[in-house]
């Protein structure tokens, strides 16, 4: 007598196999709607010092505004932070490789990352270097906030003969409802 379990066993593996095959469901979040303008061209110069601190997400965020808002977007001057450079990463105890590899750790101590994912959008890190110096930006975006849509870190580095630490250290605002008569955002 045949058996006619090879038969089901066989239904059952192509039904699998053409379920696996089908296309996935629409995605069910609402998909960004793109900028009227190509991003690409807000993207800032490399490798000099120009692009270092350029923040082409706000001039993306000026353009999709409608023409009729009575407020203007901008960017607070760079500032001296309020809080100290960590001690780890100062003249007399840092022993960093690189300029890349003190402005991550800076990152890291200052906890700038936690709110990634949950009320920031990014995070780009860039470097400038000449010789034993360097300038380096940490610049954040996308704040669940209308009012600051982004903040920035620049951060001048140094190297000696152990290695590379943090001079000074600034911050900026990139405001989405503009800038009010004392400098910070409105």
């Amino acid at each position: 007598m045949p058996s006619t379990k090879a038969p089901l066993l066989f239904l059952l593996l192509l039904t699998n196999l053409l379920v696996s095959c089908a296309l996935p469901p629409e995605p069910q979040v609402a998909l960004y709607e793109p900028s009227r303008t190509p991003y690409a061209i807000y993207a800032p110069s490399q490798w000099d010092r120009k692009g270092l601190e350029a923040q082409p997400r706000l001039a993306a965020y000026r353009d999709r505004l409608p023409p009729d808002v009575s407020y203007t977007p901008g960017t607070t001057s760079w500032q001296e932070v309020s809080h100290e450079v960590p001690g780890a990463l100062t003249i007399a105890v840092s022993r960093q490789d690189s300029p890349g590899t003190l402005l991550q750790a800076l990152a890291s101590e200052l906890d700038l990352g936690e709110p990634l994912g949950r009320s920031m959008w990014e995070q780009t890190q860039r470097i400038y270097r000449e010789d034993e110096r360097a300038i380096g930006v940490i610049l954040q975006w996308g704040f669940y906030d209308d009012a600051i849509q982004g903040q920035d870190y620049r951060v001048w580095m140094r190297q000696n003969g152990q290695g590379w630490y943090v001079e000074r250290m600034e911050t900026r605002y990139h405001c989405g409802r503009g800038i009010g008569e004392n400098g910070l955002c409105i």
